[in-house]
């Protein structure tokens, strides 16, 4: 039996932040696949989202958003942008000054949880929202939103160097 599928929106007005992250694919061909996933069997069928991409502003990342419930997914990852051009070598083409700043950034995120509490979606976990009767969503408010997820790490450490604080830990 199917199960899951989730697939990435780009963002909807700006071709070269599409490309400049690698998320190229428009919301046409999102929506085919999103049906193609259903028609098959799917049982949730998800969609990630990044905010605080280049050239991103509040306008246009509330039209992406807008988009992405006209798919009616049945989970949301909802991604800060991480600009790490020292991990992702095509991220070097990205200029500091495209970034939104981090007040916008802010803003940004706090638009996707306004427009997926709004369209009914529970917030499960800092950054990822389920419809209610997601099996996830179910157990969350089973277990009185203590439900944990795991944090996606966009910029992994490697195992063989823990950051400062773990050290310190270490060494203590």
């Amino acid at each position: 039996m199917l199960s899951r599928v989730a697939h990435a929106l780009g963002e909807s007005r700006h071709e070269i932040a599409r490309v400049l992250v690698h998320r190229e694919q428009s919301y046409e061909q999102t929506r085919t696949i999103f049906d193609e996933a259903r028609r098959l069997g799917y049982v949730s069928v998800n969609i990630d989202l990044i905010y605080g991409l280049p050239f991103q502003n509040l306008a246009n990342f509330r039209e992406t958003l807008a988009l992405a419930l006209t798919l009616k997914p049945d989970r949301v990852a909802c991604y800060g942008y991480a600009h790490v051009p020292w991990l992702r070598p095509h991220q070097k083409e990205i200029a500091a000054s495209d970034l939104p700043s981090a007040e916008l950034k802010f803003e940004l995120f706090g638009a996707s949880v306004e427009a997926f509490l709004g369209a009914g979606y529970d917030q499960i976990g800092m950054d990822h929202f389920a419809l209610p009767d997601d099996e996830l969503a179910a157990a969350a408010q089973m277990r009185g939103r203590e439900l944990r997820l795991p944090r996606h790490r966009q910029t992994p450490q490697s195992p063989r160097r823990p950051d400062r604080a773990a050290r310190r830990r270490l060494t203590a």
